[in-house]
């Protein structure tokens, strides 16, 4: 199987070279699906997905005091890895942003989320926690670590998620959360998570990477046909 990919990750020599006849595996950060697609898909396999929609339907909703505070508007659906993405007051989005597609924000105490990241059927937790940003745990200084313990929440909900996102049927794929009323929130679908510089490019070799993938696009061939 060879690669094409927009990044280079600490795996890629394990493909077969771009020359061959193998099968492509494609690996963009950049692509054109929408932000909502992805929540959707989140939803459709039983993830807890945020209140979300258009602004000013999220904004209108309901009795004026059970309005959201805050809102984290897309200004661009098709970027990840914090951008693309802005957090304003719900009324400032309603008078600024009405047609823009939003979920409610989900406050946290600090910028913290989980990554429950499937390299092939093998899964892994990491933790973010950005130094200097507010409300976005992936973006500027980041401390990535992989919690002892998994993420917060009971061992049926954890058990539940990775069951979920196996029926997401990505080959490599990574759902990040947050935590809210001591439950996980899935907050976003990336079908391209990169590895390196995380904990599990020390707990997985190239060919690890590469063997589990394979397998699991083979897996998903079989299961189609």
């Amino acid at each position: 199987m060879k690669l094409t990919s927009d990044y280079i990750d600490y795996y890629d020599h394990q493909f077969d070279g771009s020359w061959t006849d193998a099968d492509i595996f494609y690996r963009y950060s950049k692509t054109q699906k929408l932000r909502r697609t992805d929540h959707d898909e989140l939803a459709d396999v039983g993830f807890r997905v945020p209140p979300r929609g258009n602004v000013s339907a999220l904004y209108m909703a309901g009795e004026p005091q059970h309005a959201p505070k805050q809102l984290v508007i897309y200004v661009n659906e098709s970027m990840h890895r914090g951008e693309g993405k802005i957090l304003t007051d719900a009324a400032f989005a309603f008078e600024t942003y009405p047609d823009h597609y939003a979920t409610v924000y989900l406050p946290q105490r600090y910028p913290v989320s989980y990554r429950l990241l499937l390299v092939g059927k093998l899964a892994f937790w990491l933790r973010y926690q950005s130094r200097d940003d507010i409300w976005r745990s992936n973006v500027g200084e980041v401390a990535v670590t992989e919690p002892p313990k998994g993420p917060p929440g009971t061992v049926d909900d954890t058990i539940d998620l990775v069951t979920a996102a196996l029926r997401l049927n990505h080959p490599l794929v990574a759902i990040d959360f947050v935590e809210w009323h001591e439950l996980l929130w899935a907050i976003d679908l990336n079908t391209a998570p990169q590895i390196k510089g995380t904990p599990i490019e020390k707990k997985l070799s190239p060919m690890g990477v590469y063997g589990a993938i394979l397998d699991r696009v083979e897996a998903l061939r079989n299961q189609r046909t």
